[in-house]
């Protein structure tokens, strides 16, 4: 799989209508965490909870270790002010535990609302804020973070419960239900994510030497694995870096030019946003 999506849902009740829609099939072997595939597509049966998302994103990542890969936590999600039903994708991921937060980009036009969504180690039942809660995104973004680029790693969340509607009415066959009828959106997504995930392939295929880099300053180990991040990035956007730019050529040392360049691309996506 030179390029693709992969799925990282929970619960066996959400994970079903998106097996069944996309026709996955079981990868032979994987038994303790379930994994499913097409030809540009993986899904995998996670279980509930950080610890449980962690493995399971690093499980795929061994089994198709492509760094060119988007990523997709699909599930369900209480909420403090949205609709049982409603559906919306994660513009920011809070960690209540540790107060750590992320922010996805979209390099794509969502079919459905953003909005924030925090990550609780229990099941939240108070509602107190109008944030999407759920106990999976926070420890999925941080662990697909190490494989690829906050633009190819995004949650997309159904209302399954909120102040009016209890949790504990949950069951199986709602919560299939809930994926079910968002199955035209989660398959949009998907289909943006691989064009994006292809796209990023193509222009990684493109990405300048770093030889003009390491001539003129010394990187260590880090900091290479740094500048290649960096300059990934960069083809993602569509902006490209030359070492030769007065603001690169005037660095003093490999630490100041890793500096230049992060700041380089955050000017870079804050006017693509405007």
């Amino acid at each position: 799989m030179k390029f693709g999506v992969n799925l990282v849902v929970a619960l066996r009740a959400e994970a079903q209508p998106l097996i069944e829609h996309f026709e996955l099939a079981r990868v032979p072997g994987s038994n303790q965490i379930p994994l499913y595939q097409n030809q540009h597509l993986a899904l995998v049966l996670s279980g509930i909870g950080k610890a449980a998302a962690t493995g399971a994103v690093k499980y795929v990542e061994s089994q198709f270790p492509d760094r060119n890969a988007a990523w997709l936590n699909v599930g369900i999600a209480g909420h403090g002010s949205l609709q049982i039903g409603d559906r919306f994708m994660a513009d920011s991921i809070h960690e209540r535990s540790s107060s750590k937060s992320w922010y996805p980009i979209f390099l794509f036009t969502p079919l459905c609302a953003t909005g924030p969504l925090t990550s609780v180690d229990a099941v939240e039942t108070a509602y107190d804020e109008a944030t999407g809660y759920d106990m999976e995104a926070a420890a999925f973004i941080q662990s697909a973070s190490q494989f690829a680029t906050l633009e190819l790693i995004h949650s997309f969340k159904i209302v399954s419960d909120n102040s009016k509607d209890s949790v504990n009415k949950l069951t199986r066959h709602t919560v299939a239900e809930f994926v079910r009828s968002s199955i035209f959106e989660i398959e949009r997504t998907v289909e943006s994510l691989n064009h994006l995930a292809a796209e990023v392939a193509r222009r990684k295929a493109h990405i300048p030497d770093l030889e003009p880099f390491l001539h003129n300053w010394k990187f260590s180990v880090t900091q290479q694995h740094q500048l290649r991040k960096l300059l990934n990035k960069s083809r993602a956007l569509g902006y490209d870096i030359e070492p030769v730019s007065d603001s690169i050529r005037d660095c003093i040392d490999s630490g100041s030019v890793i500096d230049e360049l992060t700041q380089m691309l955050a000017m870079h996506w804050q006017r693509h946003r405007d």
